[in-house]
């Protein structure tokens, strides 16, 4: 199998503060080795190096403050993941295993006072594919996941402390999640 264990990544950006806010946008070419699963008995499976991944992409993201109350924050990245120079190249070209196309986060903190905090969030992932040997590989649907949550600062024998409860998947709904380069995906967590 190939051995290309180099990384590299090139990346060129502009950061832009208004006001309270910071949004950037980046532009980014990054490789890292590609990994693969192979099989060592009908039961047990070994990782080898096979080629790299190529990731090429464009992000835009930006956080700060509305007003004294209210914080924001939103991005959005473009990802386009393929292998190259895999084992006499088989597989180049095609997809990085459970890499979305395009994903996106919104946020939001609400302080009604300065202690206390309201946090809401809201993540989405375009589908993604596995391959499983198979042509087309296994489809991984997209998903749009909302978080909610709260958060306390106080301060204690002189120490400043921040108390913070989160509930992940608020609505409670199953999604399939792949996991970046891998032949794996999961189901989220309820």
């Amino acid at each position: 199998m190939a051995n290309t264990a180099a990384r590299s990544q090139n990346e060129v950006g502009v950061k832009l503060k208004h006001g309270g806010m910071l949004t950037t946008l980046a532009l980014f070419d990054m490789e890292q080795q590609n990994m693969i699963d192979v099989e060592g008995t009908p039961t047990t499976f070994r990782r080898d190096a096979d080629g790299r991944n190529r990731y090429r992409g464009v992000e835009l993201a930006s956080v700060g403050q509305l007003t004294d109350q209210w914080t924001v924050t939103f991005g959005g990245l473009y990802l386009d993941a393929e292998r190259e120079k895999t084992n006499g190249g088989l597989t180049d070209g095609r997809y990085v295993n459970g890499v979305s196309e395009w994903s996106g986060t919104a946020g939001f903190e609400y302080r009604p006072v300065q202690s206390v905090g309201l946090v809401g969030r809201a993540v989405y992932n375009s589908e993604a594919f596995i391959d499983s040997g198979a042509r087309d590989g296994t489809r991984i649907p997209s998903f749009v996941s909302f978080d909610v949550g709260a958060n306390y600062r106080t301060v204690v024998a002189s120490h400043p402390i921040r108390l913070s409860a989160m509930v992940l998947n608020a609505g409670d709904k199953s999604h399939w999640m792949g996991r970046g380069g891998s032949t794996t995906f999961g189901l989220s967590m309820p």
